[in-house]
């Protein structure tokens, strides 16, 4: 009897033993199966991060070398540029239809330095800084890149960030807003408490929206910006008055035609209310 309570309390401390190594084997088990997933989400992270670090890389590459590119034809006198090689179709034909070179941004330059080029990525999307320097004024550029067809086009060039949405011909106006000089007075039968605006182009990128009144005055450049709501300037630099401290992520004043007359709407203006402009000599 004493021989068969030994066999089976050794029986019993065999199994017991062996459960307990399974247990153990299983928790190590899992603890590098999950040490396993860590590592590899974490490396997938990485390569991510890597991935897009490479991408802007080489769109500030791309920018680079085309504005050296484009810029060394200017020096030499030359045209070797492949211009459809860094442009859209739509911004390429936009450009030829504008009064200055809207790459640089200027009607007039002089020899560049390209010691001075620069590029940089901002906060905003597909949206980089240019910087270089011409007839010894800093010229400072924003960028639009985007992926087309599997290669890196360049989609619009401009001097305020907030205003570089991508050219598309067919969404774009061509035209249609077309003045010299546009007014609106507040009271025209008394000219002692009228406030007077007018809207005066100054280029085919640029107007001059200036207010003139006994109180208060100012006189800003803006941006055009052609829209589905019609003509919309941007805040671009003060002229000689007061300094602008509103958001100049939003048009200052939308113009737009009602027939062949012209109408805006302003929130400098009557708080926003739709006005009737004239045409000089009306």
């Amino acid at each position: 009897m004493e021989i068969n309570k030994i066999i089976k309390l050794l029986i019993l401390c065999f199994f017991v033993q062996a459960v307990v190594s399974c247990k153990q084997q299983v928790k190590n088990d899992n603890s590098f199966t999950t040490d396993t997933l860590a590592i590899k989400v974490e490396t997938e992270k990485t390569e991510l991060n890597n991935d897009n670090k490479n991408d802007k890389d080489k769109i500030i590459n791309f920018i680079i070398d085309f504005y050296t590119s484009y810029l060394i034809d200017f020096n030499n006198s030359t045209n070797t540029c492949d211009i459809n090689k860094y442009l859209s179709k739509d911004f390429s034909k936009y450009l030829g239809s504008l009064d200055y070179d809207g790459i640089i941004h200027a009607q007039d330059y002089d020899k560049f330095d390209l010691n001075t080029l620069k590029a940089s990525k901002t906060s905003k999307n597909n949206v980089y800084k240019v910087e270089f320097i011409n007839m010894g004024h800093e010229t400072v550029l924003y960028v639009k890149v985007k992926l087309i067809n599997k290669n890196y086009k360049i989609t619009n060039i401009a001097k305020d960030s907030n205003q570089i949405a991508d050219i598309i011909l067919s969404e774009i106006k061509q035209n249609e807003y077309d003045f010299d000089f546009l007014k609106y007075n507040t009271n025209p039968d008394d000219p002692h408490f009228s406030i007077i605006y007018t809207l005066e182009d100054f280029d085919s990128d640029t107007a001059i929206f200036q207010k003139v009144s006994n109180d208060e005055s100012f006189e800003y450049f803006c941006l055009k910006k052609n829209t589905k709501k019609g003509l919309e300037l941007y805040y671009e630099e003060d002229s000689k008055y007061n300094t602008y401290t509103g958001d100049t992520s939003k048009s200052l004043i939308t113009i737009y035609k009602k027939g062949d007359d012209f109408y805006a709407k302003s929130p400098l203006i009557e708080g926003g209310k739709e006005i009737k402009l004239k045409e000089r000599g009306f």
